[in-house]
């Protein structure tokens, strides 16, 4: 109502995905502040079913626009993810060795879907 967010999330890391929904189309922005480099990526504990996921990467300085969705889910028994183009309202399906080969962009989430509970290790 007041232009508030609400709800009880009190930290934002890379460990995790976010999803904001809004019936705005103001555009929302978020004022992250500056972080120490850090020496190695977050593991990523998932559960059996669906879980929400980042892309994340080491290379700040210098992103791959695009990393393979086999060789970054390879620490986990991956079913499926998708991802949301907010530009476009659509949905896209990635699956296992997929021709062409499908690939996931860094600074993104991912619905993730699991066989079995793991930790992802990007």
């Amino acid at each position: 109502g007041g232009g508030d967010f609400s709800g009880t999330l009190t930290t934002v890391d890379s460990s995790a995905a976010y999803w904001v929904g809004s019936t705005s189309t103001a555009p929302l922005e978020v004022d992250i502040p500056a972080q120490s480099h850090q020496a190695t990526l977050p593991a990523i504990p998932v559960k059996a079913g669906w879980n929400m996921v980042p892309v994340v990467s080491l290379n700040t300085d210098a992103l791959p626009s695009t990393i393979s969705a086999d060789i970054y889910f390879n620490s986990v028994n991956w079913v499926t993810a998708y991802t949301y183009d907010t530009t476009t309202t659509t949905w896209s399906k990635i699956q296992p060795k997929q021709v062409p080969a499908a690939t996931v962009a860094p600074k993104k989430g991912y619905w993730l879907y699991v066989a079995a509970d793991g930790t992802l290790v990007p």
